[in-house]
């Protein structure tokens, strides 16, 4: 039998790509009570060994400002099963922030949407960042097309 997960990572952005994950995540906290994350990681651009200039710290500000809104939107729904939802942005890499987050959450379950490979270009698009997830954290991924 697969026990109820109590700790749910949803990373997710706001191009709306992330509908179905966050459905998932409802459904499975409205069943059993669960503290769901919800991540959205800030690309960063690489800025040399001084780190980023004010000008590109002021854009990182920007877009923050920008994603908050959003995400509380997304919280809602989840919020009205009962489940704890937790809104972080974190900038960074965005492979290296999901994986590091959900170690230092002790996440039970991440839940990712999958894009479709393209059997045409498959050397570029097989390593995709739910793909490269998959293989670096320890917890069960669930992988929605």
């Amino acid at each position: 039998m697969i026990r109820p997960c109590e700790r749910i990572l949803v990373p997710v952005d706001i191009a709306g790509h992330c509908a179905g994950c966050l459905e998932a995540a409802r459904q499975l906290a409205a069943d059993n009570p669960a503290t769901i994350d919800l991540l959205h990681v800030i690309q960063t651009i690489e800025s040399g060994d001084d780190g980023p200039d004010e000008e590109t710290i002021a854009f990182y500000e920007r877009l923050r400002r920008r994603i908050e809104p959003e995400m509380q939107k997304m919280a809602r729904p989840l919020c009205d099963t009962g489940a704890h939802v937790r809104q972080t942005i974190r900038t960074g890499d965005r492979l290296q922030e999901i994986v590091s987050f959900a170690r230092e959450h002790d996440t039970e379950l991440i839940i990712m949407r999958a894009r479709k490979l393209d059997p045409r270009r498959l050397a570029a698009t097989w390593g995709t960042l739910s793909y490269k997830v998959s293989l670096l954290c320890d917890c069960p991924i669930l992988l929605l097309k």
